[in-house]
């Protein structure tokens, strides 16, 4: 079982993949939350890379899904500029709507990411691991079984 302190620090990394909407003339919704979050789960993956392999598995879950709902975001709100400016520029009010539509996907996509990562934050902080976001294991990427409960095998 994972120490408290471990808990905490598995939690932090999925912090970079919460974007909820917010008034896009006062921020960017690319701006908030892509570079600090990114960067914190990526130092706390390389952190805990020898020392923690709860902290590590989550850490590098956390990137994986930040950068996932991340690149999803920013390609739903390129394609609204894109729709915009077409209306803008041409007046064929088929695009306004189209634009209306990709602002409503992008407003569910971020809440229905921000549910899931609230999922994966609780779990995380109940020392689980088996990742309810859909991500590979691991073992996926090292070719081999990846044990956390402490055994030498299981290091990274």
């Amino acid at each position: 079982m994972p120490r408290s302190y471990e808990r905490v620090l598995a939690v932090l990394p999925y912090i970079g993949a919460i974007r909820l909407p917010v008034r896009p003339w006062v921020i960017p919704e690319w701006l908030y939350t892509v570079p600090a979050g990114l960067v914190m789960a990526g130092l706390l993956w390389l952190g805990a890379r020898g020392r923690s392999p709860f902290v590590s598995y989550h850490a590098r879950t956390g990137l994986l899904w930040a950068l996932q709902a991340n690149g999803l975001l920013t390609a739903l709100s390129l394609l609204a500029e894109l729709w915009y400016r077409a209306w803008y520029h041409t007046g064929v009010p088929l695009w306004n709507q189209v634009w209306h539509l990709n602002a409503e996907l992008f407003r569910w996509a971020a809440v229905l990411t921000t549910l899931l990562t609230g999922l994966a934050m609780w779990r995380a902080a109940k020392g689980q691991t088996g990742d309810p976001l859909g991500l590979p294991s691991p073992s996926f990427f090292r070719g081999h079984d990846v044990h956390l409960e402490g055994s030498e095998e299981g290091r990274y």
